[in-house]
């Protein structure tokens, strides 16, 4: 192995993993040769501000997966336009071309890497939401976890993080694509109404996309129920990857750390805060809300 592949592998693997790379080359140990039921390829869309750092944490828990919540480099750019450029993402294969090398030059070390250990893989950042038919069409077998959480909580963590107000992520995040009713009024929209629709439209697409998938490459889960610890939710988390259900005591320290919970920023969410957004995206919200089973006062 080259010095510069060592240190590539140094700064961007996790150092136990990096370790088990190196004895398995070593002992040049057969790798398996692509994902499956016993080593899954699973990626999370969602919203963001979803939990999604505790269930990369709770699968680490698993021993037959490597799991990342924001593997680097972080692709909110890539994703962004793969939503922005619609179904040319996969009706266009020259530009799906173009999606797919980028993402492979992101990932595709990692992803090997967990086949080389004879692992699967799971990644429960966001930031990958957009490019799932992409990712579809590069691993067939590919899995997708849709992560929700109230879109109350979702928009008030949202603006307290001054989404759409001035946050640095905000030039990767998604804009109402060309011809939709919302790109002519978005510079009259404002954050609240935006966070809104990112909520609504985000949880839409995912829902179109899942709804193309068989069951058993797909699941819908509520972060509610796995904060609180919900018996049969956690099970199907687990059995989703295939994998046995680690201690209850091992799952319950996670949950108790409450990862990535917003502590800064002020916003408060009264009981009337869908009384100022206009009444089509008031509609649109409560139409995604309540296909996922959350309602709208």
């Amino acid at each position: 192995m080259e010095i510069k592949d060592l240190n590539y592998q140094l700064k961007y693997y996790p150092l136990d993993k990096f370790i088990k790379l190196a004895k398995r080359k070593i002992l040049n140990r057969a790798s398996i040769t692509q994902f499956d039921s016993a080593h899954p390829c699973v990626f999370v869309l969602s919203t963001g501000r979803v939990g999604s750092q505790t269930l990369a944490h709770l699968y680490m828990q698993a021993k037959n997966v490597f799991a990342y919540h924001e593997a680097e480099p972080q692709l909110f750019g890539l994703s962004a336009s793969a939503y922005m450029v619609g179904d040319a993402s996969t009706d266009n294969e020259k530009l799906a071309q173009v999606l797919r090398q980028g993402f492979l030059t992101a990932r595709k070390d990692l992803l090997d890497l967990s086949l080389h250990c004879g692992k699967g893989y799971v990644e429960t950042g966001p930031h990958n939401t957009f490019l799932a038919p992409i990712i579809l069409s590069l691993y067939p077998t590919a899995k997708f976890i849709h992560l929700v959480r109230s879109p109350k909580d979702v928009v008030k963590s949202g603006m307290r993080r001054n989404w759409y107000n001035g946050h640095h992520y905000d030039s990767v995040r998604i804009l109402p694509q060309e011809g939709s009713p919302y790109e002519q009024i978005w510079q009259e929209m404002d954050a609240i109404e935006r966070n809104i629709w990112l909520w609504a439209e985000t949880n839409y697409w995912i829902t179109n996309f899942l709804s193309t998938l068989p069951d058993s490459q797909r699941i819908t889960l509520r972060s509610e129920d796995i904060f609180n610890g919900q018996e049969d939710t956690i099970q199907d988390l687990y059995k989703f990857i295939g994998s046995d259900m680690p201690s209850r005591r091992s799952i319950n320290r996670i949950l108790k750390r409450k990862m990535n919970a917003q502590h800064t920023g002020i916003f408060k969410v009264s009981s009337d805060w869908l009384e100022s957004p206009r009444n089509e995206l008031k509609t649109f919200l409560r139409e995604s809300a309540i296909s996922l089973g959350y309602e709208i006062e």
